[in-house]
């Protein structure tokens, strides 16, 4: 019995080391290295990414560790792509395929999850290791923590990218307005 409770003390732990990573900031790079870093290196993982889906494309918005030259999104022709279309939203999906590669990175498991239009991929490093049904399970409710500070994050991107189009378009609205006065000024 002591030793039932332990191990659900250091499972404890351990989700609240996840849950602190998440959310760290708005700025994407910065809130997925912290999540990512403690994560995989708890559970022994390869490659973790997390994907958003515009329109059919899927856009890379962070990995971990960061690949030179690897794919940066993924179409909906890819094979990939045909596995998150077939996913249960909320939900931890492993896919077995011989001979997996992404990004560079051979492996022997691959986990997909997706949270409305926020998908995370990792790799594996033992075929064997397999997670539990319970850890899927605690899986998915921080990954939908994390899917919502991601989406948290491309929106605060989203309305700064919207205010300095609007300041642009002020600036050259201004410019316009003392040109036409400078213009009307010199008439008179």
């Amino acid at each position: 019995m002591i030793r039932d409770n332990s191990n659900i003390i250091s499972e404890l732990a351990e989700l609240y080391e996840f849950s602190l990573n998440i959310g760290t900031s708005l700025d994407t790079t910065r809130n997925a290295s912290a999540f990512f870093s403690s994560f995989a290196q708890r559970k022994n993982l390869k490659y973790l990414s997390v994907w958003h889906r515009q329109e059919d494309i899927l856009h890379l918005q962070e990995s971990f560790p960061k690949v030179q030259n690897s794919e940066q999104q993924i179409g909906h022709d890819s094979p990939l792509c045909k596995h998150f279309t077939i996913l249960e939203e909320g939900k931890v999906h492993r896919i077995d395929e011989q001979n997996f590669c992404f990004a560079g990175f051979d492996a022997p498991s691959v986990w997909l999850y997706y949270y409305q239009d926020i998908y995370l991929l990792f790799l594996q490093n033992e075929l064997d290791s397999d997670f539990t049904r319970r850890e899927k399970s605690q899986f998915s409710t921080l990954f939908k923590k994390f899917s919502l500070s991601m989406k948290a994050c491309l929106s605060h991107q989203a309305s700064i990218n919207e205010v300095l189009k609007r300041k642009e378009v002020e600036k050259k609205l201004f410019e316009r307005e003392s040109l036409f006065r400078f213009g009307a000024n010199s008439l008179s």
